[in-house]
């Protein structure tokens, strides 16, 4: 069974249950775009290698339905985790590139 935790460096907290949520003018559309991050993140627990590969080792990239949030993770079979990278916004500069 792989498990998701993310990294210290990542705005997310008990990556699968809880994700961060900045202060938002409407709160309704908050929620749908936190549960589209959280779909994502349950879909990678069941099959880890769908996101791409990046230039950097080990990162891969999966893009959220519906907002196309981008997931950037690394995928630790020996320890059978999920670290999340980070999220970003699709109109922010990219932190990886696709191979």
């Amino acid at each position: 069974m792989i498990v998701a935790r993310s990294h210290p460096n990542t705005l997310t907290s008990r990556c699968c249950t809880s994700v961060w949520s900045p202060p938002s003018k409407n709160p309704a559309a908050a929620v749908r775009v936190r549960a589209a991050i959280l779909e994502t993140l349950q879909m990678l627990l069941l099959f880890p290698h769908a996101g791409r590969r990046q230039t950097v080792e080990g990162v891969r990239k999966i893009v959220t339905r519906h907002y196309a949030y981008i997931v950037y993770y690394s995928v630790d079979l020996d320890l059978q985790e999920i670290v999340v990278n980070s999220i970003q916004h699709p109109a922010r500069e990219r932190e990886y590139r696709d191979v």
